[in-house]
């Protein structure tokens, strides 16, 4: 659903080729944001997904309810979809499906009961029945709303037509037809089936994201000392697939909850410019992968940064995630950090890691209280800038061989009270 094109070389993914990504940046973008509301319709168009097909035997009351309640999860996951990266890169509001089951289901009005809807083409719009006059003639109910209708409003594939005339049905209600119209109802609830299913693949892949990749990321990945260590990489992996599994055999998880395969795409090789950091251009041999949609970018997304150490990360003091780049560790990012006016989150947090060591280690305490001495002596004119310098190096040398074990405690304090 809402296919495109994903061209990769080095640290460089570009989306059909025109738009520009840092291998990691949409994973990082993705974690960040609120799948909440996302994950309550998902789990509503779930239990409607059979009850939402066309009844066997009997009327639901609440039928339409349930059609405008899964038509709402489509909605929604197409406007969110239109704001996320790589998808707002390239669709457009016209390359959605608004409306999609609702027009699928009136596009077969001789399997429900007349009632009111809204006609629209060219030449006239407003409120009708099904009986009132559709392109200045009567409804035939011999020949039919179904060979014209079907025509007119289906495309060689069967997908629903937005733009085409029709009526479009404003409540729903079956009126269990007789078994001549069995193929029909078949072939509608086949769609139905077939859309839903789209949109809620979609929404899975995207859940994926909170409830796969970031407890991940964040309890097993990054409690390595190091990205770059193949070994313990998989040891990592290993370890998650195992707890998967465990949890799985106690809990009912839900399909968002498992990793997702690579499938569905296709890779090949194009020659294309590539672009490096200092705007220099050179031609370069580009991977291309066919993504059929979202979850399979995501999936290369990912275990490409563990082969190259580029990973979303969690930042300490905001919670956001930002993107690490290989070979480089950091627990914080460089956001303006929460109630800070100029402060980034990356200042903050040396700040409260350097206290926290002199909080808990003697000798970057005693380092501490000898520093604030000799910097008082400096106030004092006791101590010129040059010497206050020559001094701070001089100290700092001597912390690192206290905490290496080169020198006793009692000498390492004794020498910086000199």
């Amino acid at each position: 659903m809402y296919a495109f094109k994903a061209y990769r070389v080095e640290n460089q993914v570009v989306i059909n080729g025109r738009h520009k990504y840092r291998q990691g940046e949409v994973l990082a973008d993705l974690l960040n944001q609120d799948f909440t509301k996302l994950k309550e319709k998902y789990e509503e168009c779930l239990r409607l997904e059979v009850p939402v097909r066309y009844p066997d035997i009997g009327v639901p009351d609440d039928y339409t309810q349930m059609v405008y309640a899964v038509q709402t999860f489509f909605n929604y996951v197409d406007d969110m979809v239109l704001r996320l990266p790589v998808y707002r890169d390239f669709l457009k509001p016209e390359d959605t499906r608004p409306d999609g089951l609702i027009n699928l289901l009136s596009s077969y009005p001789e399997l429900f009961e007349e009632g009111e809807g809204i006609f629209f083409n060219e030449a006239h719009s407003g409120d009708c029945t099904f009986d009132e006059d559709i392109h200045g003639e009567e409804y035939d109910e011999e020949e039919g709303f179904e060979a014209r209708e079907r025509r007119r409003r289906h495309g060689k594939d069967g997908a629903v037509s937005n733009t085409l005339s029709g009526i479009v049905l404003t409540s729903f209600t079956p009126n269990n037809p007789e078994e001549t119209y069995s193929v029909l109802v078949g072939q509608l609830n086949r769609r139905i089936v077939k859309l839903c299913d789209n949109y809620l693949a979609l929404a899975a892949e995207l859940l994926r994201v909170p409830y796969v990749y970031s407890d991940l990321l964040d309890d097993y990945i990054h409690k390595l000392p190091s990205l770059l260590q193949p070994s313990a990489v998989a040891g990592a992996m290993e370890a998650y697939f195992a707890d998967r599994e465990e949890y799985d055999k106690t809990h009912r998880s839900g399909v968002y909850e498992r990793m997702g395969e690579k499938r569905g795409t296709s890779t090949t090789h194009e020659v294309m410019v590539y672009e490096d950091e200092n705007g220099g251009t050179a031609k370069r041999l580009w991977e291309v992968t066919e993504h059929g949609s979202i979850g399979s970018f995501l999936y290369d997304e990912f275990f490409g940064g563990l082969e190259t150490g580029r990973l979303p990360k969690r930042c300490a003091i905001c919670g956001k995630y930002f993107l690490l780049d290989s070979g480089y560790s950091a627990d914080f990012c460089e956001r303006i950090a929460p109630g800070e006016a100029e402060k980034t989150c990356r200042d903050i947090g040396a700040r409260k890691r350097y206290d926290e060591k002199v909080k808990n280690d003697p000798i970057w305490l005693a380092y501490q209280r000898a520093y604030k001495t000799h910097y008082a002596r400096v106030s004092k004119k006791k101590l010129t800038k040059p010497e206050f310098a020559a001094w701070s190096d001089w100290a700092i040398e001597l912390r690192g061989k206290a905490l290496n074990g080169e020198i006793e405690f009692e000498e390492y304090v004794r020498k910086l009270k000199r």
